[in-house]
């Protein structure tokens, strides 16, 4: 099968001035919290997620390259990501020059951003507000991903920079000439959004312009790191997905209220019945005078 051609224009800034500024957007699950709770208020970080909010910013205060700062951090305006957010801005503020957490934004609030394909086989499924909440999560995506724009030219030629003189280069137009031929070095901001797993799915199959309908195919675990690249083309990589190695894979790594350890315990103790379940056709199939299934197959 052959990929889609990929759409150069997808976040309509094509046609502006490049720049280059290479986008670094981190985005970050909350962590486990209380599903039981009654309103979005007492649904608040269970004791587990308290310590994958913190572990993952002890992480995110050691990932930038040395001497970087997070241009921005975002938060979703529910209470578990709010949270998350403000136990993550304590690790990162205690090892680095303070950031500002910007007001909560509702339009990263949890949802359900396209009709998955496959439909899931749960009738819950039918009574989903996708109607509802797609516009919004498609609004967040083209607030968040798009690449940088030039500076602003104001009246009288001047950029948004000021009135400052411009440096005074060398007098050499040879000099002139070399300087010419070299490419901008680039210059990479990172921005940190703390949010939901269903619309961190849906930002990483629109940013890579895979079908937004496959975001269920993806699962991020609470507190996951996900790192995307828009660079100053508009050409856009996937550095992680659902990154939790920051996080006890025994213990800590868990997708709402089942840990993976869970998940391990469950499909062992499969392994285990599975065997017995054999045995019991097989001296079944006997009984009723049948050949054993295995060899009925052969």
């Amino acid at each position: 099968a052959r990929c889609a051609p990929w759409n150069d224009n997808w976040d309509f800034r094509s046609s502006e001035e490049k720049t280059n500024v290479v986008r670094h957007i981190v985005l970050v699950r909350h962590g486990q919290y209380d599903e039981k709770g009654k309103g979005d208020a007492a649904k608040v970080l269970t004791e587990l997620g308290r310590e994958q909010a913190r572990l993952t910013g002890k992480r995110l205060a050691g990932y930038l390259p040395a001497g970087v700062q997070w241009k921005a951090v975002y938060q979703s305006d529910m209470a578990r990501a709010k949270e998350t957010a403000k136990i993550v801005m304590t690790e990162i503020n205690a090892s680095m020059p303070a950031v500002a957490l910007q007001d909560p934004i509702a339009l990263l609030d949890e949802g359900y951003p396209a009709e998955p394909v496959p439909a899931p086989s749960t009738r819950l499924w039918a009574e989903r507000k996708t109607w509802e909440h797609a516009p919004r999560i498609e609004a967040a995506f083209r607030m968040f991903f798009h690449r940088e724009n030039a500076p602003k030219v104001k009246s009288g030629g001047q950029t948004g920079a000021g009135n400052a003189s411009p440096p005074s280069g060398p007098a050499d137009p040879a000099a002139f000439k070399d300087e010419a031929k070299k490419p901008p070095a680039s210059e990479h901001t990172y921005e940190l959004v703390v949010g939901h797993g269903n619309v961190i799915r849906f930002f990483v199959c629109r940013a890579l312009q895979f079908s937004p309908e496959a975001w269920l195919r993806i699962a991020v675990y609470n507190c996951s790191i996900t790192h995307i690249v828009i660079g100053s083309t508009g050409r856009v990589s996937l550095y992680t997905l659902g990154d939790v190695g920051h996080l006890d894979p025994r213990s800590q790594v868990a997708y709402r209220r089942v840990t993976a350890a869970m998940c391990v315990s469950f499909h062992q103790g499969l392994a285990r019945l599975w065997p017995q379940r054999r045995d019991n056709s097989a001296r079944a199939d006997k009984t009723r005078g049948e050949a054993p299934r295995e060899e009925a197959r052969r």
